[in-house]
């Protein structure tokens, strides 16, 4: 679950969502995010992204052909 959600181009944060949430379902609140935190959080994502794509596809065979996943996430 991520905490961070876009609607219709605008970005909302969940209030009621903490990393170590289990129980499902739960009420989700939405609250829109101001101009300073999105401008803050635009390049986060960007770089988290692209940290992704980098460790899933590790060579050009696994982004043409799937990934080889580890048990664990590194």
């Amino acid at each position: 679950m991520n905490p961070f959600i876009q609607v219709d181009g605008r970005w909302y944060v969940d209030v009621n969502w903490r990393p170590d949430r289990t129980e499902l379902p739960y009420r989700i609140s939405l609250r829109q995010l101001n101009n300073d935190e999105v401008e803050w959080l635009t390049p986060c994502l960007g770089e988290a992204i692209i940290e992704c794509w980098a460790r899933l596809f590790r060579d050009d065979d696994s982004i043409e052909h799937g990934a080889v996943l580890p048990d664990e996430i590194d």
